[in-house]
């Protein structure tokens, strides 16, 4: 019964995936990967006129902040325009998200309504067309394209879903999506007694693809890798959600026989990266315009600070330089023919930064646990007096010293003036939406 239910809902998600236009927006997708720098470039620039005018046009914020500032739409011409627009903050959009959709509130009730997951405030509410969503999906499909699967091939996924009841103790762990050919593992069963009826499900299953949150087949990863078992054969394993560190793409690559890809976008729709190998992330042009917010306030094509991006998908709900939240590093080619920028590094969640002493805040936080370190998962607080907890769950191999080494890492990087204490008996909780937080901070500084 709890089957049927998986896939009714299955049927719903594949009609938005594969609805309308599904067929033109992948087409169009693998001619653009053939497109030269230049005329990416080009596309771009056509695409951001496009849904700046429909702004001023349609969207009440953007009529009203046009009007004020005696812009019209004709004014926008080229990318270059986009200097014109001023940041837009989240709160901008939580408070009055109706505003932002052309035609304002009666249009909204007529679209899709999409919630982000609220793990550090108020969830946001997205208003899409099902058109927006199944172009948006045409990026997933170009990127599966890539490593030969299609809309039919098995998969199994390992999100925030609960398919089932928390204290339920024995298997199955999973529901089957028929229509979606899609295998829903739960994410809130993964302790060590279960990991064993996760292997062998998968094993037998023998899924094409496995889509998860880097801290749910992480542990199957490990499962795996500690009793020395066969590897399983995929053609293509993804994450997305989190922060894929070193040493859990050292694990999945270990467990399992495929490539793995980080995928790195928003629920807003607003950008589409990839990370393949252990390559930079690479953002995709035809998806949406990245800038950066650095310190002086200044929003650059390139530097280190708060992600800006304007999306060139929603055509319902345009939302032009989005502050989004994260901390990355930009960097354009010198050639001046590529394709792509680089995301070199992302520190994730700006309310989710260490701070020093003097309130400097402290990215870049995965160095820390590059090399072997014996651990399953890790997580730092820190609190309002801006003290540490090193969150440690060890493996069986886990030593004092790979603990200490731990801290002394993270020392070098949070400087002096902070006590850090190593935690090695407290497992490490899930949000409500099953995603896995590597920094959780009570401590804030105004940045801007």
């Amino acid at each position: 019964m709890q089957n049927i239910a998986v896939s009714l809902m299955g049927w719903r998600l594949y009609k938005e995936r594969y609805g309308k236009g599904a067929d033109a927006f992948e087409r169009e997708l693998e001619e653009s990967r053939r497109y030269s720098g230049e005329r990416l470039k080009q596309l771009q620039s056509e695409r951001f006129v496009s849904m700046a005018r429909l702004a001023i046009n349609h969207s009440p914020h953007y009529r009203d902040w046009a009007n004020s500032q005696g812009i019209s739409a004709k004014d926008i011409r080229s990318l270059e325009d986009i200097q014109r627009f001023p940041v837009l903050t989240k709160e901008e959009v939580r408070d009055a998200p109706e505003r932002f959709v052309l035609g304002g509130e009666p249009a909204a009730k007529k679209l899709i309504k999409l919630h982000t997951s609220g793990t550090t405030g108020t969830p946001l509410t997205i208003y899409c067309s099902p058109q927006d969503r199944t172009k948006h999906y045409a990026f997933f499909t170009r990127l599966r394209v890539e490593y030969g699967l299609t809309r039919r091939s098995k998969r199994a996924t390992l999100f925030g879903r609960v398919i089932m009841l928390s204290d339920q103790n024995y298997p199955p762990f999973w529901r089957y999506d028929a229509v979606g050919r899609n295998l829903l593992m739960s994410s809130y069963h993964l302790n060590e007694g279960n990991l064993g009826y996760y292997y062998r499900k998968l094993a037998t299953y023998q899924p094409d693809e496995i889509f998860a949150y880097p801290s749910s087949i992480v542990p199957i990863a490990q499962y795996i890798n500690s009793r020395d078992l066969p590897r399983l054969k995929l053609k293509l394993l993804m994450t997305t959600a989190e922060p894929l560190f070193p040493y859990q793409r050292q694990a999945l690559e270990q467990a399992f026989d495929a490539p793995v890809v980080n995928q790195y976008g928003c629920t807003e729709m607003a950008f589409f990266a990839t990370q393949k190998n252990d390559e930079c992330m690479k953002l995709e042009p035809e998806h949406g315009v990245a800038e950066v917010l650095v310190d002086t306030g200044l929003v650059m094509r390139q530097g280190i600070g708060d992600l800006v991006v304007t999306g060139l998908v929603n055509r319902n709900m345009p939302m032009l330089r989005y502050c989004v939240g994260d901390t990355v590093q930009i960097e354009l080619s010198d050639h001046s023919n590529a394709r792509y920028q680089k995301i070199t590094s992302l520190t994730g969640r700006t309310d989710e930064l260490l701070y020093k002493k003097d309130g400097t805040p402290v990215g870049r936080l995965d160095p820390i646990f590059k090399g072997d370190f014996n651990i399953k998962a890790a997580q730092i607080v820190q609190f309002a007096n801006g003290d540490l907890e090193l969150i440690v769950e060890p493996d069986s191999s886990f030593t004092e010293g790979n603990g200490s080494d731990l801290v002394t890492e993270l020392r070098k990087r949070i400087g002096p003036g902070i006590g850090v204490e190593l935690i090695t008996n407290r497992k490490i909780e899930k949000t409500k939406s099953g995603k896995f937080r590597a920094v959780v901070s009570e401590l804030s500084y105004d940045r801007v």
